[in-house]
């Protein structure tokens, strides 16, 4: 489960990767207390830059470099952003489970991922298994 300051930490990295191509060496190194905290290894960080939307993988002669696109999908409101419109939408406190099928497509989270957002909102608020806008 990501705590809020994991999360953080992911929202700084993932801001680093929109001013200039870093290569993948070059990003481990750069937060060892980042991915020993989150217990990952080089090859799970390396799944993770695959599956980050409008990140791209610039490949050179000798080694792979990444960076978001200008104007991509990385410039999205963030996640507690787009829970509390749809919980505002919907009028009522909904489920968990009920707002996690109601994410634009293509948004790929996990329930600890959605936890940490909500709890990070200052409009959010989690009551047993809803989500509450206060």
């Amino acid at each position: 489960m990501l705590d809020a300051e994991q999360l953080d930490g992911i929202n700084r990295f993932k801001a680093s990767l929109k001013s200039e191509p870093t290569s993948f060496e070059d990003l481990w190194l750069a937060q060892p207390a980042l991915w020993q905290g989150l217990g990952w290894s080089q090859a799970q960080l390396r799944l993770w830059l695959r599956c980050q939307p409008g990140l791209n993988a610039i490949k050179t002669s000798d080694q792979v470099r990444y960076q978001y696109a200008k104007g991509d999908k990385s410039e999205q409101p963030d996640l507690g952003e787009i829970i509390a419109k749809i919980v505002q939408g919907a009028g009522k406190p909904m489920a968990l489970a009920q707002l996690k099928s109601k994410l634009p497509a293509g948004t790929l989270v996990t329930e600890p991922m959605l936890k940490a957002a909500i709890n990070q909102h200052p409009q959010l608020v989690m009551m047993g298994p809803m989500v509450k806008l206060i």
